[in-house]
């Protein structure tokens, strides 16, 4: 049977584990670690569509597809010109 006061108990255990090893704070920081690469990430990403027009990405595509393009020189363009916005 389900017992609310042994229940509350271990909560409380814990909590008081997870305060005294600072758990709480070291998991909070990797969560805000991992939320920042995702921000960084997608303002990234942003600025690089705004580097391709329209229909130019299946362009790059085809000619990567076809040996004409580098993909890492179009890459590196890329990069270049978005830090430059």
């Amino acid at each position: 049977m389900w017992e609310p006061k042994k229940l509350a108990r271990a909560i409380a255990e814990y909590e008081a584990f997870l305060k005294k090893e600072n758990l709480a704070f070291k998991k909070n920081v990797e969560n805000w670690q991992l939320r920042l690469v995702e921000m960084l990430r997608d303002a990234m990403l942003e600025k690089a569509r705004k580097q391709i027009d329209g229909g130019s990405l299946e362009r790059y595509a085809a000619e990567i597809a076809e040996h004409k393009r580098d993909p890492y020189r179009w890459w590196r363009r890329l990069c270049g010109a978005a830090e430059r916005t």
